[in-house]
C-alpha cells in the first residue's frame, strides 16, 4: 500500500520564518514550499498567475482557464507518479505493477463489502449510508441486490457523470444561500442601510471589496505589505454552515457577514482577520494563500473519478464552467464552491469504473433528504428514488447535510427520526413522499440583539404539522 502521507505531506515543508524571509525579497513560488510531484504541472505548463496570492475569483474566465489547464497537467503527472504504483499479491515483477488509484472506486468497495458478507456467512447485509456512504450502499444494492437487507440513503451524493456532479454542487449551494437570505429577510436583519434588502446589501459589500481593497486589507506580524481580503475568500467562508444540521452555524454566519458590513472599523477588522486566517493560510508570512499552490484534493478526486463517467478536454471543461458560471452569475458563492470541489474532475486522467445506481430485485430502501442540504441537494435524492422501485422517499424541511438533529426544531425533525428508527426496527417504510414539516422556523435575532441566539418562531401551520406527523 502506498504511504502517501510520507511522500506528500500536507502544506508547506518550510518554516514560517523561512517563507517570510523569502517573501520579503521576492514572490514565494511553489518550488520554495513543496517537493511533491502531485503539486507540479508538467514541464512547460505554467502555474496560473491568478492562483497566486488569493483564491481565483469565480467569474475570472481567464484565471479559470489557466487553472483548468494547470490542474489537468499536474493531475496527469500525479496519477502517473511512482507514488501510487504497487505490486499485486503474488507478483513482484515490474511488469505486474498496477496503479493504486485505478482501484479506489466505490464499485470495488461494494465487492469488498460482499466479501465481508460471505466471510461471516450472512445471507444479507443491511447498509446505513449517509453522504458518501449513500454511494457505497447504493453500489452494494445495485451489484448484490439479492444479498441486500434494509438500506438507508441519507443525503444522496450519487452522480453518474463528472459534469452532473459539478452542477449538483452549484445547485445545492445556491439553494442553501437562498435559504440563508430568507432567514435574514424574515428577521429584517440589515446592513448599514436599514432600507436595503439583505441580498442587495451583500452585493454592495462585494462591490466595495472590489473597488476599495485597502478597506479590507490587514498587515500581518512579519512586516509584509498589507494583504486584502477578496470576494473569493469571503465566498469560501460563506460555506461554513454546509454540514450543520443544528442551525447554529447558519445564524452565526449571518452575524459574521453583517459584522463585515459594519461601519465600526474594529468590528469589521475582526471579521477580516477571521476570514483571512481561515481561508488564506500564509497571507501574513508568505504574502499569498499557500493553499492555492498545493494540489490538495487528488485522493478524494480519484475515488469520484473512478465512480463518475465523462472526461473532457481543457477547452470543453472550460466551456462547461463558462456556461454554468453564466447561469449562476448571481450566486458567486455557489460557483466558487463547485469550482473548488469538483471542477478538476472534468479532466481527471483516470479511466472510470462507474458506480451503478438502482436495484434488480425487491429491496427496501429509505431515501432521505433535507430540503436545504448544501452538500447533497434534494433533487439528487429524488433522482435516485426513481431507480429504486421498492423505495420510499422522505423529506425534512430543515437545513444542513443529512437528516440528523435540529436543535432549533427538535419536534419537527423527530417526525423523520421516529420513522427512520421504526424502519430499522421493523422494516416498515414510511409513506412514500412523507414530509417532516417544520414546527418552528430557524430565526435570526434583529441586529439590535446583544448576541446571536436561537429564537423560536411558531408558524400558523404548526397544528397541521402535528396532524401530518400522526398520519404519515
Amino acid at each position: 500500500m502506498p504511504q502517501l502521507g510520507t511522500v506528500c505531506p500536507a502544506g508547506s515543508r518550510v518554516t514560517r520564518d523561512a517563507v517570510a524571509k523569502i517573501a520579503k525579497t521576492r514572490r514565494v513560488t511553489l518550488e520554495d514550499v513543496s517537493v511533491c510531484p502531485c503539486d507540479f504541472p508538467a514541464e512547460g505548463v505554467p502555474m496560473p498567475s491568478t492562483a497566486v496570492g488569493a483564491h481565483v475569483d469565480p467569474f475570472n474566465r481567464t484565471g479559470w482557464k489557466e487553472l483548468i489547464r494547470s490542474s489537468t497537467s499536474r493531475n496527469e503527472r500525479c496519477m502517473g507518479s511512482d507514488i501510487f504504483m504497487m505490486h499485486p499479491p503474488g507478483c513482484e515483477q515490474d511488469s505486474c505493477r498496477v496503479n493504486f488509484l485505478d482501484y479506489v472506486g466505490t464499485q470495488m468497495l461494494a465487492q469488498d463489502i460482499n466479501t465481508l458478507r460471505q466471510s461471516i456467512h450472512a445471507p444479507k447485509l443491511n447498509c446505513n449510508g449517509g453522504s458518501y456512504g449513500t454511494t457505497v450502499c447504493g453500489a452494494f444494492v445495485a451489484s448484490y441486490a439479492e444479498n441486500a437487507g434494509l438500506i438507508e440513503l441519507n443525503g444522496v451524493e450519487i452522480g453518474p457523470t463528472t459534469n452532473a456532479y459539478y452542477e449538483m454542487n452549484m445547485a445545492a449551494v445556491d439553494q442553501g444561500m437562498r435559504k440563508l437570505a430568507e432567514i435574514c429577510e424574515r428577521a429584517k436583519c440589515t446592513g448599514p442601510d436599514p432600507k436595503e434588502r439583505p441580498v442587495d446589501a451583500f452585493e454592495k459589500l462585494i462591490k466595495d471589496m472590489y473597488h476599495n481593497p485597502s478597506k479590507f486589507s490587514k498587515v500581518g506580524n512579519y512586516g509584509l505589505p498589507p494583504f486584502a481580503l477578496t470576494p473569493a475568500m469571503l465566498y469560501g467562508d460563506m460555506i461554513g454552515p454546509i454540514y450543520d444540521t443544528s442551525g447554529t452555524k447558519w445564524l452565526q454566519k449571518l452575524s459574521e457577514v453583517l459584522d463585515l458590513m459594519s461601519d465600526d472599523e474594529v468590528v469589521r477588522d475582526n471579521q477580516i482577520l477571521r476570514i483571512l486566517y481561515g481561508q488564506c493560510g500564509g497571507w501574513d508570512y508568505a504574502g499569498l494563500c499557500l493553499g492555492s499552490l498545493f494540489n490538495g484534493g487528488y485522493e478524494t478526486d480519484a475515488v469520484r473519478a473512478n465512480d463518475y463517467a465523462s472526461r473532457f478536454t481543457v477547452d470543453r471543461a472550460f466551456q462547461i464552467y463558462d456556461n454554468l458560471a453564466t447561469e449562476y452569475q448571481t450566486s458567486g458563492i455557489a460557483v466558487a464552491f463547485a469550482n473548488s470541489k469538483s471542477l478538476a474532475l472534468l479532466t481527471m486522467p483516470i479511466e472510470p469504473a462507474n458506480v451503478v445506481v438502482g436495484a434488480r430485485a425487491c429491496v427496501k430502501v429509505l431515501v432521505a433528504s433535507t430540503a436545504y442540504d448544501m452538500a447533497t441537494p434534494v433533487t439528487q435524492a429524488m433522482k435516485v428514488r426513481e431507480a429504486l422501485p421498492d423505495a420510499s422517499f422522505m423529506l425534512w424541511q430543515g437545513v444542513g447535510h443529512t437528516i440528523q438533529g435540529a436543535s432549533y426544531d427538535p419536534d419537527g425533525v423527530a417526525q423523520c427520526n421516529i420513522r427512520k428508527e421504526k424502519f430499522w426496527l421493523t422494516g416498515e417504510l414510511p409513506v412514500d413522499g412523507f414530509t417532516c414539516r417544520n414546527s418552528k422556523k430557524l430565526t435570526w435575532p434583529p441586529k439590535s440583539a446583544n448576541a446571536p441566539q436561537l429564537k423560536m418562531e411558531t408558524p400558523p401551520s404548526s397544528s397541521a404539522s402535528k396532524s401530518a406527523a400522526r398520519s404519515g
